[in-house]
């Protein structure tokens, strides 16, 4: 696999990934990793994934699993740690999964850094989930209600003979508009379990 390649089935991947080299450079890295691990392109790339992530609490032992079994090929590694993330944060718990791609002088390796979530992350996300789920049903009902009066208002409208070619454009564009807002309406209801 070349680094070119790399990006769309990087992209796939369900946890932050990264593709080094045999120094441990980084070759290409996904958006979730970059995401969840709050840093830029610019802090990782052209850098040893050992240097950009000196602050996982076992550094030293990933980085001497990985030298010590990328080239041979061999590198089938797991470690269940900690990575800071912002220092007014509690560490991220994760699983840093290391494993060989190619091997000999240029050898690959793919870095999969998987978030470990725990009973308490999981009642806590349910819980915000419901919260915005509530909050989106609420949204959707203070715009509906006025919506329909629009477009009942410009269907009544609609009925009057004498109304002028300019005025009958206006009216076709607010129930277009407005039925454009009962779509978006209808699929948040849908987002929201109402």
């Amino acid at each position: 696999m070349n680094h070119e390649g790399a990006g769309p089935l990087l992209e796939a991947l369900p946890y932050g990934a990264l593709v080094v080299d045999r120094r441990g450079n980084v070759i290409a890295a996904n958006q979730l990793l970059l995401r969840s691990t709050k840093r830029s392109l610019k802090q990782i790339e052209r850098r040893s994934f050992f240097e950009a992530f000196d602050a996982i609490e076992d550094a030293s032992s990933i980085e001497a699993a990985f030298f010590q079994n990328v080239n041979r090929g061999g590198l089938a590694e797991s470690f269940a740690t900690r990575l800071p993330v912002t220092a007014d944060a509690e560490p991220l718990r994760i699983t840093v999964h290391l494993r060989s791609i190619r091997r000999g002088d240029d050898a690959t390796a793919l870095i999969l850094i998987e978030p470990i979530v725990g009973d308490e992350e999981l009642a806590r996300a349910a819980h915000e989930l419901d919260r915005v789920g509530v909050e989106l049903a609420r949204i959707k009902h203070e715009i509906s209600n006025p919506l329909m009066g629009l477009i009942g208002s410009a269907l009544l409208l609609e009925e009057y003979p004498d109304l002028s070619e300019n005025s009958r454009h206006r009216i076709a564009c607010i129930l277009d508009e407005g039925r454009r807002i009962e779509v978006t309406l209808r699929d948040l209801g849908k987002l929201a379990g109402s």
